[in-house]
């Protein structure tokens, strides 16, 4: 049995997905797919939403600043496109 390093299991791990979404949208209609968007992109605004609404508790829990705020908003952001990036 081949041991893979982390890396190489990650990447599998990512092509394995990649081809089982490929699959899902070839099974899909384009009505279907346009659903699929609509609800990712509903989804989307419940999760950011969300963070908005922990962060305003965590700044009146911890008495924030708005700079440290901004701060961990910019951290958030930059944390999401380098998730997206994989």
């Amino acid at each position: 049995m081949k041991k893979f390093t982390v890396k190489e299991q990650r990447d599998r791990k990512a092509t394995l997905l990649k081809e089982q979404k490929n699959n899902m949208q070839s099974l899909l209609t384009p009505e279907q797919k346009d659903k699929m968007a609509q609800l990712k992109a509903n989804d989307k605004v419940k999760a950011d939403q969300h963070y908005a609404a922990r962060l305003n508790k965590t700044k009146a829990k911890l008495n924030l600043s708005d700079k440290q705020v901004a701060t961990m908003k910019t951290q958030r952001a930059d944390m999401m496109a380098k998730l997206k990036s994989y």
